[in-house]
């Protein structure tokens, strides 16, 4: 069985970027705040903060955090958030995939599409992983199904 996953210095670094959001908008909010100097603002304020870090956390550690295992049989399972959420035989399968490069500094959509034999497409963000892991995952998929890259 292979297993692809994001790896462990892409965690880290998303770990020591979580502060940065939250910590933006609290100054943006201080600076209005000094106009509105009454508590119920700086209540507000704390209440934004906590909930923009709370959809960052969120973002990180259960979004993001992806698992395929793929088998020697052909058989690739799914995981988001350490649940199951896709079973696909890849013999029974036709795969593609979609990936966009927005700036040149690495902000990118990789998406995995599988298309099952009654019709049902799914699509999986993988981009998680990053390219070399995606790429590698996609390769070995190749060896079971049919595969179309679909490049926009």
């Amino acid at each position: 069985m292979t297993v692809y996953q994001r790896s462990k210095a892409k965690f880290i670094k998303s770990l020591i970027i979580i502060p940065l959001p939250p910590f933006a908008v609290g100054m943006v909010l201080l600076f209005i705040g000094q106009y509105f100097p009454q508590t119920w603002f700086m209540i507000l304020t704390v209440l934004i903060v906590l909930g923009v870090l709370a959809v960052m956390l969120h973002q990180t550690l259960i979004s993001d955090n992806v698992r395929f295992e793929i088998s020697d049989t052909g058989e690739m399972n799914c995981y988001e958030g350490n649940k199951l959420k896709h079973t696909f035989d890849l013999k029974n399968c036709e795969s593609g995939y979609h990936h966009r490069q927005y700036t040149s500094g690495g902000t990118q959509s990789l998406r995995l599409r599988i298309t099952e034999q009654n019709g049902k497409m799914t699509v999986l963000d993988c981009e998680p992983l990053g390219s070399a892991k995606f790429y590698e995952m996609f390769e070995f998929i190749q060896s079971f199904s049919s595969v179309e890259p679909e490049r926009l």
